[in-house]
Formats: structure tokens, sequence, C-alpha cells
């Protein structure tokens, strides 16, 4: 099967703006508050949820802010990217991903973008994602095996699940907390939302200390 990445890249940023859930009328400048919030997966903690797809450029711009944010984050913030499904061609992306994590090479999440966006390199199928890896020093049937796993598998279904319990129809966009939403055209920018998920996050950290 063959994938057109001008196609792909704009499924995943259309409506990069628009409305993607049914919203209170409680509002800031730069986030809402979601008409219906969610019981999270981190109890006793604080959940920031940013949806993802590898395709989006616009995820690539955030994405390195937001993992600086991530990176020194307290004990009771759980920071979680969630890749972006829904269909046959955005299901390997996902696997990848998952399969990345597992295989304890963070580095290479960003690389892929890079692979992606930079280097216009066609990486959307299992053998094309394995052989990048392998070029990437992972070893193939370590790869494969994490791809194909019940594990990944699970995960990327849970990311299908929060997709469709969040009402999630553009990326990038950040659930903090299952209650509030924001976004770089929410915030006005990336570092704007990385910021705006800090003030939501100290909100919510707040309210778990009492």
């Amino acid at each position: 099967m063959t994938f057109s990445f001008s196609r792909l890249l704009a499924a995943a940023t259309l409506m990069l703006g628009a409305a993607v859930a049914p919203l209170s009328q409680a509002q800031t400048a730069r986030s809402v508050e979601l008409q219906a919030p969610q019981r999270t997966d981190s109890p006793g903690q604080v959940e920031v949820l940013e949806f993802f797809a590898y395709t989006c450029i616009h995820c690539k711009l955030l994405d390195p802010m937001i993992n600086a944010w991530a990176k020194d984050l307290p004990q009771d913030v759980n920071f979680m990217h969630v890749p972006l499904g829904g269909d046959s061609r955005s299901r390997p992306m996902q696997q990848m991903y998952y399969t990345l994590a597992a295989l304890d090479r963070p580095d290479l999440h960003e690389k892929y973008f890079t692979a992606l966006h930079d280097e216009r390199k066609r990486l959307f199928t299992r053998k094309e994602m394995a052989d990048w890896a392998v070029e990437h020093g992972v070893d193939r049937k370590a790869f494969e095996g994490a791809f194909d796993s019940m594990g990944v598998s699970s995960q990327v279904s849970r990311a299908d699940e929060l997709a469709k319990i969040y009402s999630i129809n553009s990326t990038p966009t950040i659930i903090v907390n299952g209650r509030y939403q924001t976004s770089p055209a929410q915030a006005g920018g990336y570092q704007e939302s990385v910021q705006e998920t800090e003030r939501l996050v100290q909100q919510e950290r707040a309210k778990l200390a009492k």
C-alpha cells in the first residue's frame, strides 16, 4: 500500500484552530474547561495528555518545547504523549511511538519526526519503519517483536479510546487532568501553550494538596 505524505499531513493538521469538543462557557484566553470532565488514568497525580500525530508539523514544532517542560516534572504530575490514530494509515505510526517507548529509545521519537518532515522520508509501513530503526541501532527482531506485541496493541487501543473520550480531531491538543484543554491555536503559540499547561498543572496540583 502506498501513502501520500501530503495527504497524511493535511489530514493531521486540518482545522488546527477549530473547536474540538463540546465546551462549557467557562473559558480563559488560552484554555477551555471541558463540559464533561473525565476520570484520568493517574489517580493521585495531575495527568497531562498531549495528543499528537507524527505527520503534523505543528506537533513536530511543539515536541521539543513540551518535552523540555516535562523533563523535570514533580512526582505528582504524569505527562504522556498520545499518538492520534483512527484509521489503518495512522495505526502503524501509533505503533511506532509505543514500540520506541517499549525499546527504551525515546531519542528516536524526535528523529522520526525529523525523518518525516525535514528529510521527507517515506516511513509509513512496518517494514519501512523497521529498516529505519535498524539504521539507528535497533535490533530488527526486537523492533518487530515489540511492534506486533499485545502490549503495544493495547496502548494503541487505549490511545484511540482517549481520543474518542475527549473528542480529539486536531493536533496538537493538550488535556490537563481530564478537565482542561489547550493547544498552540488556543494559547496563541507553541511556547504559550506550554506555559498555559504549566499554569493549569499548578492549579490542579494545589487542589490535590488540599
